[in-house]
């Protein structure tokens, strides 16, 4: 959760303080946190480290995915770290919108927006999380603000462990990812589309999640999901809307269907003791 939150904390943070450095020390205080109640849970976080004796068949498996998470993650992201900016949409969009903000030092509104070519109207979490690399870093190339989409594959692969049951089905997707995307410029030179795409799915499954086991939390990681999506790309605004607006409408079926039950079975019960009073 603190993850994917310090994510849209820092981008919330840079569009009202305008600020790169300033929205990313905010997103890294949230991010830092998760990670000291990791240290601060650390016995249990280790008591399901893989290949340890004594683990039951559910701990195998979640250790079996993340592997297959973190080695998925780590090819792409070495990809994505060693290769230059080939991409049209990575060039002349998302990294030149990058590029504009790092050397205006925040997101305003009069650094150059309005070439139309480089779509300005846009979200720009991808230009940003470049724009504050490269602030790290003292400079500008063609090779450093790919760590931002390094950073997004991570997050991605991350989730998508947390979210994964299923070794098989874990597989088939790479399979099907592999087949459909690869290791194309689509998903590691910094075009957005297949990013969209990946949070929407993972939304999507955390809300199938949140419906069929109950839980609160799961729910919570949909609607973050939902939110990098959406600030990704238009398209992810359109998507996550019509996402989220579906999962509100199965909610209030599947409440409106309980409350049917249960008030079916309250008057069952009411006429059985009412027929017993009579009875007696």
């Amino acid at each position: 959760v603190s993850l994917l939150a310090g994510v849209l904390i820092n981008m919330l943070v840079a569009l009202v303080l305008r600020s790169i450095a300033l929205s990313f020390a905010f997103g890294s205080v949230i991010d830092f946190a998760g990670l000291f109640l990791l240290y601060k849970n650390r016995e249990e976080f280790l008591q399901s480290f893989p290949f340890r004796l004594g683990l039951d068949s559910h701990e195998r498996r979640k250790s079996v995915i993340f592997l297959l998470c973190a080695a998925a993650a780590t090819f792409l992201i070495y990809r994505s770290l060693f290769q230059p900016i080939v991409g049209w949409d990575a060039r002349s969009i998302w990294f030149f919108g990058g590029k504009m903000i790092y050397y205006a030092g925040g997101l305003f509104s009069d650094c150059g927006w309005d070439g139309r070519f480089a779509h300005p109207d846009y979200p720009k979490l991808i230009p940003l999380l470049a724009a504050q690399v490269s602030e790290i870093a003292g400079y500008w190339n063609e090779y450093i603000p790919l760590t931002s989409i390094a950073l997004i594959l991570c997050m991605e692969f991350i989730v998508l462990a947390y979210l994964s049951e299923s070794i098989l089905f874990l597989i088939l997707f790479f399979f099907v990812l592999y087949k459909v995307v690869g290791v194309s410029v689509h998903f590691t030179n910094g075009y957005a589309d297949m990013h969209v795409a990946f949070m929407v799915m993972l939304a999507s499954g955390f809300f199938v999640k949140a419906i069929f086991k109950r839980n609160q939390i799961d729910f919570i990681l949909g609607i973050l999901a939902l939110g990098i999506a959406a600030c990704l790309k238009n398209e992810g605004m359109v998507l996550a809307a019509i996402i989220f607006l579906v999962t509100v409408r199965v909610l209030i079926f599947l409440s409106w269907q309980t409350l049917k039950s249960e008030f079916r079975a309250s008057s069952k019960s009411g006429q059985i003791e009412f027929s017993a009073s009579k009875h007696f």
